[in-house]
């Protein structure tokens, strides 16, 4: 059991007794604004916006498993024209291209299980920028900002016209505005957050595939107790989802605990707060310069009789839900200086002076537990995550169709950077090199998921020339296949 709880809090693992090797197959890519998706358990498309002239236009290809380009259509973009969120539903990829300048628009909707693409031209309300948008088979809900003016939020019917957007709410107090649509309930979620905590209220609206209100949740903190930050939703089915994220107590300076909230028939069941100074593991990492100076921090203020909570600096994952457990997942950071001293004028005199140097985010330690679907916590842990480089976020992706997951971390090296895998049962960990070419500069990957049996990842990577010229930009898709 020890083996167990201690490869989860790393999280993370492939098939049992799964071997796992570098992809052979990859497309490098040098075009700007592409966009990666997966489509099924089989397809993933590209999309890449070229220029031709004066005109722009956007280039739509779909690829199987072996990387062969199996659908490809172009399209012309309007001029001084954007582009929404790209949305996908049972195979249909949707888009709208606008702009909020002229007034002109098109729905864009490519039907990639019968290789048919279609356009159709509107017109669009002036002034408005579209930060999501959200479909069914049947209508739209879209959040977006007004001249300037964030948080309304608008729905409509699909490929109809938007010179006169139909408004459903401005929320002009919110904190926090998100929305997605969940294929297996077909419903959409709007989800905002309001306040400080005197104030606070989270507030997850649920409607079906034609907008009619289903169910409304809120979460209220009238004695000024706490803020519950955005939160991960997870649909169990029409009637069950559960939440998870971060909780803060009035005034705190950062993160006191986890939440994880579990919503069944027409209530609550309950919504938890899980005190990071309650953890069982939390004060044993004494590699962690954070919780070090945490727990110097408690025990000063014990000492004087004082009460202690602990408030650190973190970055939450999406929950991984496992049956009847619940694993919460985060990585802990620090922010990094350095003293450097300048030279400057003054009246004449050359006087140094010393100057703080943000160097970034330091990624060190992951802090997990275990919650059963009752609410009932029965583990929890902090492991070191060693990153080597400022600003890089570990990321956790879901195997799908499994319970098997995969962490990983991206390492600057020299030329290269390397992937971290760790399987269930057994607690060793096996370093993979992911682009170990001499001409590889630096990789970022900005999209990865699991598609079938193989994992897609893409980014950006500098490809390193002749020193006497220019590093070249270049976007990578590749694969790691799990036999």
């Amino acid at each position: 059991m020890k083996e167990l709880v201690f490869s989860l809090l790393v999280l993370i693992s492939l098939f049992v007794n799964g071997q796992i090797e570098e992809g052979k197959r990859g497309i490098d890519l040098v075009d700007n604004h592409y966009q990666v998706r997966v489509v099924d358990s089989v397809h993933f498309y590209t999309v890449h916006e070229v220029r031709e002239k004066a005109l722009g236009f956007l280039i739509f290809k779909l690829f199987d498993t072996k990387f062969k380009v199996v659908q490809s259509h172009k399209i012309q973009l309007l001029k001084n024209s954007e582009l929404s969120d790209f949305v996908i539903s049972n195979g249909i990829v949707v888009v709208l291209n606008y702009s909020s300048s002229s007034g002109d628009a098109q729905w864009l909707k490519w039907d990639t299980k019968f290789d048919e693409f279609n356009s159709r031209k509107v017109k669009f309300q002036k002034g408005i920028y579209v930060k999501q948008l959200w479909m069914s088979d049947v209508k739209y809900l879209m959040i977006g900002e007004v001249n300037g003016e964030k948080n309304h939020v608008w729905e409509g019917y699909l490929n109809s016209d938007l010179s006169e957007l139909e408004r459903l709410d401005h929320l002009s107090q919110s904190v926090h505005v998100d929305a997605f649509f969940d294929d297996e309930t077909q419903q959409f979620y709007l989800i905002d957050r309001k306040g400080p905590a005197k104030n606070y209220e989270l507030r997850i609206r649920v409607y079906d595939r034609i907008m009619r209100g289903v169910k409304d949740l809120k979460i209220n903190s009238d004695e000024n107790e706490f803020i519950l930050y955005e939160p991960d939703l997870k649909i169990l089915g029409k009637e069950e989802l559960m939440i998870s994220g971060t909780y803060s107590l009035p005034n705190s300076k950062g993160a006191n605990g986890f939440y994880l909230g579990k919503f069944k028939a027409n209530s609550w069941e309950y919504v938890k707060l899980l005190d990071f100074d309650q953890f069982d593991q939390f004060y044993y990492a004494k590699d962690s310069p954070v919780i070090m100076e945490a727990k110097a921090n408690k025990l000063r203020k014990e000492s004087k009789g004082k009460k202690f909570d602990v408030a650190v600096d973190l970055v939450m994952h999406p929950m991984v839900y496992d049956d009847s457990v619940v694993y919460l997942y985060a990585d802990l950071f620090f922010e990094k200086y350095h003293t450097e001293m300048i030279t400057s004028n003054q009246f004449g005199n050359q006087v140094q002076q010393s100057q703080q140097v943000h160097d970034g985010f330091m990624f060190t330690h992951s802090v997990v537990c275990g919650i059963t679907t009752e609410g009932n916590k029965f583990m929890d842990d902090v492991n070191s995550i060693n990153l080597l480089n400022p600003n890089i976020t570990p990321q956790v992706t879901m195997m799908e169709g499994s319970h098997n997951y995969l962490l990983h971390h991206w390492k600057d090296k020299a030329f290269y950077n390397e992937l971290e895998v760790s399987e269930v049962k057994e607690a060793d960990r096996e370093d993979l090199t992911w682009e170990k070419h001499s001409g590889v500069k630096d990789y970022r990957p900005s999209f990865q998921r699991w598609y079938g049996n193989v994992y897609l990842h893409f980014g950006r990577r500098l490809v390193k020339q002749d020193k006497k010229l220019f590093n070249l930009e270049q976007y990578h898709i590749g694969t790691l296949l799990v036999k």
